[in-house]
């Protein structure tokens, strides 16, 4: 730690530099909120704002010696298969345009990956991608740091309307009805 409430190494200043969207007020909240802790630690955080297609140009559109950034805010869908190629961790995604910004790179994992995908059995898969999820809970590739959840009230005399995290009420809205 420096004089200046600074942690150093080898004389350069701990600072990171963080990307962050403002079209949504959760990024611009947290990073704030970070910027004051994190200068309790004695680290420095650089946040820039900017609009979403901006943070996404400098993370994913980068060709990988172009990557400016140590952190970024991004918004990612989750889906019901775990297969993560192609999206985060693939090899083929740490390319200019490839969702894998960071570069993460772990021959086991894509193993595991790659032996998931060729699974039909879903029991068999799911115990595949459980060694997977290890591996990504040792080695935290990435941080979710915010997880979105919707609270939804319905009156009892509202009937067939099933909400689910894969499944908007729009998209059943023939079988709803009011008694």
């Amino acid at each position: 730690m420096g004089t200046d409430g600074f942690r150093y190494k080898n004389g350069e200043k701990f600072k990171v530099n963080w990307l962050v969207y403002t079209d949504s007020s959760w990024p611009g909240t947290l990073s704030s909120m970070a910027a004051d802790t994190w200068k309790q630690l004695g680290v420095e955080l650089e946040v820039e704002l900017m609009d979403f297609d901006t943070v996404a140009s400098r993370t994913m559109d980068a060709a990988p010696a172009d990557k400016d950034f140590d952190i970024y805010t991004m918004g990612f869908t989750l889906s019901i298969d775990p297969d993560p190629t192609g999206a985060l961790f693939d090899d083929n995604a740490y390319v200019a345009g490839g969702f894998n910004a960071s570069g993460y790179k772990n021959a086991a994992a894509m193993e595991l990956v790659a032996k998931g995908k060729a699974e039909f059995d879903n029991t068999k898969r799911a115990v595949i991608y459980k060694e997977w999820a290890k591996i990504m809970n040792e080695e935290i590739p990435h941080v979710i740091i915010a997880y979105r959840s919707e609270i939804w009230g319905i009156n009892n005399r509202v009937k067939g309307m099933e909400l689910g995290t894969y499944s908007d009420w729009v998209q059943r809205l023939k079988e709803i009805s009011i008694e």
